[in-house]
């Protein structure tokens, strides 16, 4: 987590009980890479915008809502640039969905216990059938970013470790109207934007 400390302690139901006794037996943790979760969508890393990323249909809103600024919003936000930075959205979600390995796990908050969640047993335990663990986070912490400084040689950033997952019910779309306004009031040319994305 990047703004707020992530709990105190976690966690982990186990579907299948001959993998949570591997878990304590050998007491290790196993991360599952993103597409073999039992949620298609969890975390699903995706991009969209209210007008289905078409230049023209961006071009059309600034047309018909800032028909002064178009030429300097073209000439800011030409095409090609549009194109390119699509792609680049598109390689950088790519590259989190390839390379995403995951520990889910459900917080444990003061009055709220995943262990008297019915739906979490039901969903994440094999309906009822399973098991839970219970893990500390700081130890969780710890032993992670021994493993990833051992296998890289880096220092990782500890606010990588942990993520908040919050369920919509709508994926959230960048608006025509933002862009524009991003464009035409950014501080910065949209140019060097991309670059450094």
């Amino acid at each position: 987590m990047t703004k707020d400390d992530p709990p105190k302690r976690v966690m982990r139901f186990y579907g299948n009980t001959d993998y949570a006794l591997q878990s304590i037996g050998f007491r290790e943790i196993n991360f599952v890479h993103r597409d073999k979760l039992n949620d298609p969508f969890d975390p699903h890393f995706s991009f969209a915008t209210d007008f289905g990323e078409n230049y023209e249909t961006l071009i059309d809103f600034v047309s018909r809502h800032h028909a002064k600024d178009l030429q300097d919003f073209m000439g800011r936000f030409p095409q090609e640039e549009w194109t390119k930075f699509i792609g680049k959205i598109e390689t950088y979600f790519n590259s989190l969905r390839d390379n995403t390995f995951l520990f889910s796990t459900s917080a444990i908050r003061e009055g709220s216990h995943p262990k008297d969640n019915l739906y979490l047993w039901g969903h994440y335990a094999n309906g009822h059938r399973g098991v839970a663990i219970e893990f500390d986070t700081g130890l969780l912490t710890k032993a992670v970013l021994e493993k990833i400084t051992k296998l890289t040689g880096e220092d990782p950033n500890i606010d990588e470790v942990w993520s908040e997952v919050n369920y919509t019910d709508e994926l959230s779309r960048i608006t025509a109207k933002s862009i524009f306004q991003f464009v035409i009031r950014g501080a910065y040319g949209v140019r060097s934007c991309i670059i450094t994305f």
